[in-house]
């Protein structure tokens, strides 16, 4: 394991524990993993409604020239994400960064959490 990653909690579909390392065992061994997983789900939901379909109308609808685009342009900050790329749930606290994300394990999906020391980063 990488020295800045101070542990990783991995959980299949279901949010079940499959294996926990550092200081992410504690989460495994008090049953708190499903919520790492709920968190990946709501992330993907909210990518799914954010993404614009630009090629979908409503039959009859036509294309306004004045019609903006709803949302904010946030593309200096942050990189475009990928359509086929999962969200990446970020939390901050004042002794640890976690990263969580979806990832596809021997074509199965799985949640996985990095934790790293803020001072690492």
């Amino acid at each position: 394991m990488d020295n800045s990653v101070r542990g990783y909690l991995l959980n299949d579909a279901h949010g079940f524990c499959i294996q926990a390392d550092g200081d992410m065992q504690y989460m495994a061994t008090n049953a708190k993993y499903p919520f790492l997983t709920s968190l990946t789900d709501k992330a993907t939901t909210l990518k799914q409604a954010f993404t614009v379909h630009t090629d979908e109308k409503e039959d009859g609808q036509e294309d306004d020239e004045n019609e903006e685009a709803f949302g904010v342009d946030a593309s200096e900050n942050f990189p475009p994400i990928q359509p086929e790329q999962e969200p990446i749930v970020h939390i901050t606290t004042s002794s640890r960064s976690l990263y969580i994300s979806r990832v596809s394990i021997h074509g199965k999906q799985a949640t996985l959490a990095l934790s790293r020391s803020t001072t690492d980063l």
